[in-house]
């Protein structure tokens, strides 16, 4: 784990260290905050990302009952309402 300010200073260390031993985490007041990886360890990432259609296909809500009509009311004449 690197402290932001240690991160800053010795990046190339720390990517070293990504490249060699995998993810590593910094931190910004005691909080992580951040991943630094290497681009042979993102690439599964980035493959698993779904569409917006896949995301609504797995939802836990399919198959559920739901009213998606649209309100019949009049529209607004003052949009600032």
């Amino acid at each position: 784990m690197w402290r932001l300010e240690d991160a800053t200073i010795r990046l190339d260390e720390v990517v070293e260290e990504a490249l060699r031993d995998g993810l590593q985490v910094i931190t910004a007041g005691g909080e992580k905050t951040a991943v630094v990886l290497s681009y042979s360890d993102y690439l599964p990432i980035r493959s698993r990302r779904h569409t917006v259609c896949e995301l609504f296909r797995h939802s836990p809500l399919v198959g559920a009952n739901l009213d998606l009509s649209r309100d019949p009311s009049p529209l607004r004449d003052d949009p600032s309402l």
